[in-house]
């Protein structure tokens, strides 16, 4: 029954031939339907966006007849077409915007509708210059540009290089890791980490290896000690020297086994150096002595004697 005011009559006839008539009106209304379900649903948060992008949406409504025609006040934030198509500009700046509006199904029937639209920042964006290849010993500043708060920069390869007050010094030959980012906060949300990564090599004014040690030995032999004789002469010329100082194993034996037995090798290279070059009163700026196990084979036999050695860099 569509809606309206209906009038009805009739007539009573008794047996006795009395006779009546009465009458009645029956008014029907449509229940006011505000927009619910569809695209977007009344009373909530309708999107999250980011702060310059536009947004777009459309109300849909049920229990109506179809023929619903929207308005609203919306103060310019938000334009709202009669037949519910929304749109934010671009322009919006952070926040939450409520928007409220008044429906028509064409009967006089209104509903009110309402819901939110919040903006939030775009995600900062980081770009970092590329880095140039660095040596041990250097330092290196990177060139970082954010379009929102400070870059925090981190090492994930503190071996390698660490980072002070945004200043990287390389430690170690190997792949400096570094990650930047920028931390989330009320105004801007984290932005995505950018990484980089950097060889560093050691820059060798010198660089000995001493090839050939007896299976899960670690005694220098006398050419060894001849050859580090002339490094340390070689040392003594400069006071500001830097000293690096890897040993290897060959892959016979375990694991752990072939890293105290680089250690060893490692360990016996530097005690004799030291000793000569204090006997000699030179001094080192500084010494690293490490046993890196079974590694970096320089021959494609794993078990080969020549993988049993020690390198040494000075710089």
């Amino acid at each position: 029954m569509a809606h309206g005011v209906y009038l009805v009559s009739g007539t009573d006839v008794d047996a006795s031939s009395d006779a009546g008539s009465w009458t009645y009106t029956l008014t029907v209304t449509l229940t006011a339907v505000a927009p619910r379900g569809g695209t977007i649903a009344e009373g909530t948060s309708i999107a999250s966006v980011n702060a310059g992008t536009a947004f777009t949406g459309t109300i849909a409504t049920t229990g109506n007849d179809g023929s619903v025609t929207f308005s609203t006040s919306a103060g310019g934030s938000f334009t709202v077409s009669p037949s519910g198509a929304i749109s934010a500009p671009s322009s919006l700046t952070p926040g939450v915007y409520a928007l409220s509006g008044i429906d028509s199904d064409g009967h006089g029937d209104t509903g009110v509708w309402t819901f939110t639209l919040t903006v939030v920042a775009a995600p900062p964006t980081i770009s970092v210059a590329p880095a140039a290849p660095g040596a041990v010993g250097q330092t290196y500043t990177p060139v970082v540009v954010s379009s929102g708060p400070m870059v925090t920069i981190t090492s994930s390869t503190p071996a390698v290089c660490r980072v002070r007050n945004g200043v990287v010094t390389y430690l170690a030959s190997g792949t400096c890791a570094l990650s930047f980012v920028t931390a989330a906060s009320v105004d801007y949300p984290a932005a995505t980490t950018v990484t980089q990564h950097i060889t560093v090599r050691v820059p060798a004014k010198v660089h000995l290896t001493l090839f050939d040690f007896a299976n899960d030995e670690w005694a220098l032999t006398p050419s060894m000690l001849n050859r580090l004789n002339v490094l340390a002469r070689t040392i003594m010329r400069d006071d500001d020297t830097h000293i690096s100082i890897s040993g290897y194993a060959s892959s016979t034996g375990g694991v752990a086994h072939n890293v105290l037995l680089s250690r060893k090798r490692a360990a016996v290279v530097t005690r004799y150096l030291l000793a000569g070059l204090k006997d000699d009163g030179a001094t080192v700026a500084a010494l690293r002595s490490l046993g890196r196990g079974a590694a970096n084979f320089v021959s494609p036999d794993s078990a080969a004697a020549v993988n049993r050695r020690v390198s040494v860099y000075a710089w």
